[in-house]
C-alpha cells in the first residue's frame, strides 16, 4: 500500500460555483473518475463546520454538477464558490481506481491517491523559478502525467502549463506529509524564458539628452 497523508481527510473537490438557478454547484472533482465524488459518502468543508451530501447530476469539462444537501438557490450556491469538500480517509477504497503509482527504487512500486497529488507544491530542482503547483493527474494510457502550474511572472495570474511524467527520473521526491515533491522536468519539455525586451529607445534617448547637455 502506498504512502498516505498524516491526516484524517482527504479533499476531493473543490466548489467552482452556481450552475443554473435552481441551487446546483459547479464541482471541480480531484478522483479518477469525476461523478464518484458523489460515492463516498457525507462531504464535509475543511473545518467541519459544514457538511453535505452529493447528488451528482451530470459531468462537465470542469468536473460535475449536482445538488448539495441544504443549497435551494443560485444565490446560496455561489456563495460556496471556492469551499474545497473533503472526506475521511477511511471513506476512501482500497488504493486502486483513484491512485496514480510510481516506481520507487528502494521500496518498490508505489500508490497514491489523485486527491493527495492534487494540491502539491512543486519544488524544481532543474533551476531556478516559482513554485508551482499539481493542478490535476492523467493517464492518457501510457502512464501517469501531472499537470503542473506556476506563475508566468511573479505576481501574474497568467500561469505556465506542463504535463509532467509520474516516474522517479521526473519526480523524485514526494513528500505527502509536509505537502511537496520536487520535480526534474525532462530536457525540452519547459517553456523556453521570455526574451527580455531591449531597451534602444531609451538608450537612444539619453545619449541624445547627453549630446544636447541636459
Amino acid at each position: 500500500m502506498g504512502a498516505r497523508r498524516s491526516t484524517e481527510l482527504v479533499c476531493v473537490g473543490v466548489i467552482s460555483g452556481a450552475f443554473g438557478v435552481d441551487g446546483q454547484v459547479k464541482i471541480k472533482s480531484f478522483t479518477a473518475v469525476p461523478e464518484d465524488i458523489g460515492a463516498y459518502g457525507t462531504l464535509v468543508t475543511e473545518d467541519r463546520s459544514a457538511s453535505f451530501t452529493l447528488k451528482v447530476n451530470r459531468t462537465i469539462k470542469e468536473g460535475v454538477t449536482g445538488y448539495l444537501s441544504g443549497i435551494t438557490d443560485r444565490e446560496q450556491a455561489n456563495a460556496l464558490r471556492g469551499i474545497k469538500l473533503f472526506v475521511s480517509r477511511d471513506a476512501l477504497p482500497e488504493l486502486a481506481a483513484d491512485t496514480a503509482k510510481i516506481d520507487a527504487q528502494e521500496q518498490g512500486e508505489q500508490e497514491y491517491y489523485h486527491a493527495d497529488l492534487v494540491g502539491l507544491t512543486v519544488r524544481w530542482l532543474d533551476q531556478p523559478r516559482s513554485n508551482g503547483t499539481v493542478k490535476a493527474v492523467f493517464d492518457f494510457g501510457a502512464g501517469d502525467l501531472l499537470e503542473i502550474i506556476w506563475p508566468v511572472a511573479q505576481n501574474s495570474d497568467e500561469m505556465h502549463s506542463i504535463l509532467l511524467p509520474f516516474d522517479r527520473e521526473s519526480v523524485p521526491e514526494i513528500r505527502l506529509a509536509e505537502g511537496y515533491i520536487t520535480a526534474m522536468p525532462p530536457v525540452g519539455l519547459m517553456p523556453k524564458p521570455a526574451a527580455k525586451k531591449r531597451r534602444h529607445k531609451a538608450r537612444k534617448r539619453k545619449e541624445n539628452d547627453r549630446d544636447s547637455g541636459k
